[in-house]
């Protein structure tokens, strides 16, 4: 979709928040961050109803990728201009967009970022398919490939757990887990 959409859950989606703000309930942080384009924030909107103790914050910085002149279209249009051009996947710049690689530059600022502020608290992050991916690549430092991003490409609403140290390193608890859209609400 971009950031250029800003649209609402659908049924479906809703009903994936829903799931995934119960599996989260038991997990313990002390802020949710979460990006400011609706569904991202609609989704960590229900997380919050189980974690009323976690500040809940608008991170501009997690908004999905600028598709550009591709905003709101068709994903196969983009899609098949990127695969036909002779740029580097991780360098393919939409007109008036962002590529990958700028995409990963914006998260990598904005995760020493909260390294920096939130060395000791546990942090939630609410975002969006590329801006994850791109923030996966970094922390295990993958090289920004069409390969790299589709096997660390997670589905919307999976879970993530890793322990950052003060360094950056990440070890990792739970990577793009979708068990709870598999379970039965209790």
């Amino acid at each position: 979709m971009g950031q250029g959409v800003d649209g609402t859950l659908n049924e479906t989606g809703i009903l994936q928040a829903q799931k995934l703000a119960h599996r989260l309930r038991n997990e313990e942080f002390n802020y949710v961050y979460t990006s400011d384009l609706k569904r991202a924030f609609d989704t960590a909107k229900a997380i919050h109803t189980y974690h009323p103790q976690a500040k809940l914050l608008i991170a501009p910085e997690l908004r999905e990728r600028n598709l550009g002149i591709y905003e709101g279209g068709r994903r196969e249009n983009w899609k098949k201009v990127m695969k036909e051009s002779p740029i580097p996947f991780h360098a393919f710049k939409p007109e008036k967009g962002e590529s990958y690689q700028e995409l990963q530059e914006r998260v990598r600022q904005f995760f020493h970022q909260l390294l920096n502020k939130h060395a000791t608290d546990n942090v939630l992050l609410v975002s969006h398919t590329g801006v994850l991916t791109m923030l996966f690549l970094h922390l295990f430092a993958r090289p920004v490939t069409l390969e790299e991003y589709e096997q660390f490409k997670p589905e919307n609403t999976a879970i993530t757990i890793c322990d950052i140290s003060s360094d950056g390193k990440c070890t990792t608890q739970l990577l793009n887990n979708t068990e709870h859209l598999e379970q039965v609400r209790a």
